[in-house]
């Protein structure tokens, strides 16, 4: 939430920018470099509004997934150590530091969070050609 936090902040800030900046080019900019100029102003808020949205998403998609559950299978906000790397699946947000350990935050939509999904420690799956051995879930 933290993470996803920040870069909600982050790009609320990049949007206040570009719109400041195109308010500072209309007392300073006229004719066709000033439309030039504020239709690409309007472009990236329009890109950094979209990713804004992606955010929010994913804050209320994290909020629904339950922190602790007594479950033995693999679940959404379960962290799964695997024969390949330890995942967090969650949201989407790449490889974060906890307690010093890398886990990559993998979305529940991607595609090996579902082959992961309701498998037990011990399992293997078949990902791309390899075998990948689950094992140890934590719920």
């Amino acid at each position: 939430m933290e993470l996803l936090a920040k870069r909600r902040d982050e790009l609320l800030e990049a949007i206040d920018a570009i719109q400041q900046g195109a308010n500072a080019d209309t007392k300073s900019t006229a004719g066709d470099k000033h439309e030039t100029a504020r239709a690409m102003a309007q472009l990236e808020v329009e890109m950094l509004s979209k990713q804004l949205g992606e955010i929010n998403k994913s804050v209320d998609l994290l909020k629904r997934i339950p922190i602790r559950n007594t479950s033995d299978t693999v679940q959404p906000g379960s962290v799964v150590e695997t024969s390949i790397g330890t995942f967090y699946l969650s949201v989407g947000l790449g490889n974060i530091q906890v307690d010093g350990k890398t886990i990559m935050a993998i979305s529940i939509e991607s595609p090996l969070a579902k082959a992961i999904l309701g498998k037990k420690s011990g399992e293997n799956i078949e990902w791309r050609g390899d075998t990948i051995k689950i094992l140890f879930t934590e719920n």
